[in-house]
């Protein structure tokens, strides 16, 4: 069980790697507002089709190409 901290706000990142990709993620998910996620490719690597798998479990989720 995790208490305390502050309520995380939604912000554009950029993921460096796979695992930062991954935690940006899922603060993005319980963040308030909308978080942008710059470097997306580097998520892609290790995480095939990431975008419906998190919305088959009613994630509010997309995926932009720029």
């Amino acid at each position: 069980m995790v208490h305390g901290g502050k309520p995380l706000r939604g912000a554009e990142v950029i993921a460096r790697d796979l695992r930062t990709g991954i935690g940006l993620i899922l603060a993005g998910l319980v963040a308030d507002g909308e978080t942008v996620i710059g470097n997306g490719t580097m998520i892609d690597r290790g995480h095939a089709d990431l975008t419906s798998r998190f919305t088959a479990l009613g994630a509010d989720m997309t995926r932009e190409e720029f």
